[in-house]
């Protein structure tokens, strides 16, 4: 995808396979790294692969520059890990994020069952290792987002070892390890999983998702200095171009 004044467009970068490729799969993690930390990549790790196992594999995703003349040099590498590393257990269904150096991960489905661990990988040395972390997590789950807030991660909703959806909000500190569990006035969104969540501002925004009895189409925002839920109902509006 080019960059210019005036729009958007479209173009295919075709992978290099000369190194090692994924095989095909779903309910992974795709992550982009900050280019202080590795420049121009983003890490691919988990999922449900063809054979409907979860997997535990790690790859890059080099993009490099995307401005002509070098757009298009896009290359996979599997990169080699620490021998002392703690491997995570494969899973599918997880949430990923990068704090400084570190690539960190929560949850998901692996074959023992719903997983509630965090792990993480220094992007440096290329150890996976399990932080030391204080107060109680979340219930096991996945098909949850993880949405960062700086150093914090808000973990919500998500298919739990219940055996139902949830609406529940976790944070998990990455400069002190620690999770916790805020205090939020309104009305929370109805429990879901398979949605979606990103940063806007010092807020959460959440969309659609699955909430048990099909697919949702609503919009909420999570606060996150006031730790507040709102529910805003945008206009449909046609687009005049």
């Amino acid at each position: 995808m080019s960059f210019g004044s005036s729009q958007l467009v479209w173009q295919i970068a075709l992978p290099n396979f000369e190194e090692f490729s994924p095989d095909v799969r779903c309910k992974h993690t795709l992550t982009l790294v900050p280019p202080n930390v590795l420049f121009g990549s983003a890490l691919l790790f988990g999922g449900r692969v063809l054979n409907g196992q979860p997997s535990n594999e790690l790859y890059i995703l080099e993009i490099g520059d995307l401005n002509h003349p070098n757009a298009g040099n896009v290359r996979w590498i599997q990169q080699p890990l620490n021998p002392h590393s703690i491997i995570p257990e494969a899973r599918e269904g997880h949430s990923a994020c990068i704090f400084r150096k570190y690539f960190v991960i929560f949850g998901g489905l692996g074959l023992p069952g719903l997983l509630n661990d965090v792990c993480s990988l220094d992007l440096e040395t290329w150890e996976w290792s399990k932080p030391d972390i204080s107060g109680i997590p979340p219930l096991r789950r996945h098909n949850h987002t993880g949405c960062q807030m700086d150093q914090r991660v808000v973990i919500f909703g998500g298919f739990s070892e219940h055996g139902d959806c949830e609406n529940d909000v976790a944070i998990l500190d990455m400069e002190s390890w620690a999770w916790s569990i805020p205090a939020i006035a309104g009305e929370p969104p109805p429990p879901r999983m398979d949605h979606s969540a990103t940063r806007f501002g010092a807020s959460m925004l959440v969309f659609g998702g699955d909430g048990g009895d099909g697919p949702l189409s609503d919009v909420h925002l999570l606060d996150t200095a006031a730790w507040a839920w709102s529910s805003p109902h945008p206009k449909a509006v046609r687009s005049p171009c």
